[in-house]
């Protein structure tokens, strides 16, 4: 449900898949208020008699999106962004090595050519530590995907290519599937030649070349019946339709809208689409049994409505969505975003990104602008600043053009993080859209030119900086000097021009427009001036 598998109209989630493992370890993935999961995250830290854990538990707190005390909030807040991610990284890793040496620890990465980046470089970083730890790391990939020329010479690495079955196993696996003892040859060398000695395919097509009479067994041997050779499904997409197609109508629905919800889907969603009530779980546990879909480990004594399934293969998945004509997709997209919505309000933090890939696709954009904004704003925070900037992008082109406020917002968003990374030119490019956007509004153009003027001292360009800021100078004037907004930005002017004055070594200047700020900033009572 967080993350939407092969159909990402956006990037997957950053770090999705460590703060699930996380949860899962720390045993808070089925508590339902933040409050209650924090008490648990400290419990745990307290049962695991390992003191110096304590100072990581803020970082976990963090990272997990949970409450912290107010000192912790400060702290946080005023570290850099790339500071603040590698020490998550450091706690998460501490954490890790010393339960390894409480209890042996398996960490199972499934699908890993769909985990986000910086959960893969996060991977590569724990597996340099983990040689003489009670630790092991298993990751399931497809062959694109690059586990890395430096986790590769580890010497407690170890890579196992699965390869397509030889003939004999595959023969093996047929006598057991068809459950006969022999196999006419003509029908192993078709099982063989559509199936790519595939254990997967070979299953699928065994099944359902079985269940409609294409073979029969006679005698212990199975055999193709005369003229059907045209009957097997040409592709794996065919032979997984020819599965699905054969569902009622009511189960099919089910498949085909858990196909666009993503990777896992709860009955908890799916109950508010289709409002099925106790018959949603017989259809679920039917289709468990025609190797359709599949329950996934829920907590002892969870509610039914927890209980969460995904699909039998991945590629079973892929088939259904791709069957779904792209009016019906973008509908599904549409109502699984505003089921979402409704099921999880309490907290929404981690759909931000499945919430803005559902709506983009779906064509809803102002709901697309909304997430897809605290989605950039939530990777900014963890310093995955590529994607953030990325998201703010889609989210401009999607912005009504009269909605000038929103629009110069997100400029001003997007200049903060090109300043961040030090791509200044681009920074300020975007502060001029800022501008222009907001043209309407004097004090947008005025926030505008102090946000270029930071660009400039940062370059160490006092110059330009201390033109830039006339320019606010000129246009504050044209703002009644009784608006709240417009003190605190021209306390702010007065700020950075005591700031490049002081560089300059010329203190008296400095001094005086350091003490006019002060001034404002008491009578306005407003922390945010600085």
């Amino acid at each position: 449900q967080k993350r939407s598998g092969g159909h990402l109209a956006i990037p997957s989630a950053s770090y999705l898949v460590l703060q699930d493992i996380l949860k899962n370890l720390l045993g808070i993935e089925e508590i339902r208020t933040k409050e209650k999961a924090a008490h648990q995250v400290d419990k745990f830290i307290k049962a695991s008699h390992f003191s110096s854990l304590t100072k990581i538990v803020p970082f976990l707190k963090y990272f997990l999106g949970l409450p912290l005390s107010s000192g912790d909030h400060s702290r946080f807040t005023s570290m850099q962004p790339k500071d603040r991610i590698r020490m998550i990284n450091e706690a998460l890793r501490t954490l890790l090595l010393r339960i390894s040496n409480i209890k042996p620890l398996v960490i199972v990465f499934e699908d890993c050519h769909w985990i986000d980046q910086e959960t893969i470089d996060f991977m590569h970083w724990l597996a340099k530590d983990i040689g003489n730890k009670k630790m092991m790391m298993i990751s399931l990939f497809r062959p694109e995907f690059n586990t890395g020329k430096k986790t590769q010479r580890l010497a407690h690495f170890t890579q196992l290519d699965l390869k397509p079955l030889n003939q004999d196993d595959t023969v093996t696996l047929l006598y057991a599937l068809l459950r006969c003892k022999n196999i006419e040859d003509k029908l192993v060398r078709l099982l063989m030649k559509k199936s790519g000695r595939v254990p997967f395919y070979i299953h699928e097509l065994a099944n359902n070349l079985l269940n409609n009479d294409i073979i029969y067994i006679e005698e212990s041997t199975a055999k193709l019946r005369r003229g059907k050779e045209s009957a097997v499904p040409r592709t794996l997409d065919e032979l997984v339709m020819a599965k699905v197609d054969k569902l009622d109508a009511e189960q099919r629905a089910i498949v085909d809208i858990a196909s666009v919800i993503g990777d896992e889907f709860s009955v908890k969603l799916l109950n508010t689409m289709f409002e099925l009530g106790k018959r949603l779980k017989d259809d679920l546990f039917m289709l468990a049994q025609k190797g359709i879909v599949q329950p996934l480990q829920t907590v002892k004594g969870a509610a039914m409505s927890e209980e969460k399934y995904t699909f039998g293969h991945s590629l079973m998945k892929e088939a259904v969505y791709q069957s779904l004509l792209m009016k019906t997709r973008k509908e599904y997209h549409r109502q699984i975003g505003f089921a979402v919505e409704q099921v999880y309000a309490h907290d929404l933090s981690e759909y931000f990104d499945a919430l803005a890939n559902h709506f983009l696709i779906a064509g809803e954009n102002v709901k697309a602008v909304q997430y897809l904004e605290k989605a950039a704003d939530r990777k900014k925070e963890l310093y995955v600043n590529e994607e953030a900037i990325d998201l703010y992008h889609k989210a401009i082109k999607l912005i009504d053009k009269d909605n000038y406020k929103e629009t110069a917002d997100m400029y001003e968003k997007l200049g903060q993080i090109y300043e961040l990374v030090g791509q200044y030119d681009k920074a300020r490019s975007a502060y001029v859209a800022m501008a222009e956007s907001g043209k309407k509004d004097v004090l947008t153009r005025v926030r505008s030119f102090i946000a270029r003027t930071k660009v400039f001292i940062g370059q160490g360009l006092f110059d330009q900086a201390i033109a830039m800021l006339n320019k606010a100078e000129r246009a504050l004037k044209t703002v009644r000097i009784s608006n709240n907004k417009a003190k605190i930005e021209r306390a702010n002017i007065l700020r950075l021009e005591c700031w490049i004055y002081r560089i300059k070594g010329k203190m008296d200047v400095a001094e005086k427009k350091g003490l006019e700020a002060i001034s404002i900033a008491k009578k306005v009572k407003s922390k945010k001036t600085w």
